[in-house]
């Protein structure tokens, strides 16, 4: 049930996954802790390969959580991007 509100609320099937999961392991340590609030120190996501894909000619990142792409501009030179880059390098 929870899989298919999250696919209606434009998560793709890969996310909605790895929320399912994280969600189960948040009960579990409630239950492991007698009930109590679990813990939560950080809340984080993985990227999937799927979900960013980085365009080096145009300098752009572009990432897709749910239906929309956000486009983050990157700021260094080409140069430097290439100089410190591990794609196309084989030594990274």
């Amino acid at each position: 049930m929870l899989y298919k509100i999250l696919r209606a609320q434009g998560f793709r099937a890969h996310q909605a996954k790895q929320i399912y999961k994280y969600a189960r392991a948040i009960v579990k340590s409630a239950k492991e802790n007698n009930g109590r609030k679990p813990v939560l120190r950080k809340i984080s996501t993985r990227l999937d390969k799927y979900d960013a894909w980085v365009d080096l000619e145009s300098q752009l990142v572009m990432v897709k959580p749910r239906n929309r792409v956000f486009k983050i501009k990157l700021l260094h030179s080409k140069e430097y991007i290439r100089r410190n880059s591990w794609v196309g390098s084989g030594t990274r």
